[in-house]
């Protein structure tokens, strides 16, 4: 990936966070600019992985190799994704919904767990979300 488009990747997503930062294979700390350090480290405000401490380094050589639409995934390890649901025939986004009807999905879901349907599925639940 070159400089423009990292430059356009952080204009498109808002919520990440970087800086540069010299590792040695034990530890990395946070330096002054590229000519200082041998990686970056990112974090995403939002995710409990990153909110809670955690952040991901990747070094210069692999972000060059690196493809800009690969970046953002690297980043929030699969966490981020669009959850649908098909009620009545229709297909929703649940990102649209209000808590309510949230609830009313996540009752419907343990109902089926107990009963010995599908695996947890809970929109919101696990490490991936808040």
């Amino acid at each position: 990936m070159t400089n423009e488009e990292f430059d356009i990747f952080l204009d498109n997503h808002p919520r990440v966070n970087w800086q540069w930062v010299q590792c040695d294979g034990k530890s990395c700390e946070q330096v002054e600019g590229p000519d200082d350090g041998n990686a970056m480290a990112f974090s995403v405000r939002g995710f409990p992985y990153y909110d809670e401490g955690g952040v991901t380094t990747i070094s210069f050589d692999t972000l060059k190799e690196l493809p800009v639409s690969q970046l953002y995934s690297e980043l929030v390890k699969g966490c981020d994704v669009e959850q649908i649901t098909r009620i009545t025939g229709y297909f929703t986004k649940v990102s649209g919904w209000n808590r309510g009807k949230i609830e009313e999905l996540r009752d419907r879901t343990r109902g089926m767990e107990m009963s010995g349907g599908f695996p947890n599925t809970q929109p919101g639940i696990g490490k991936c979300r808040n």
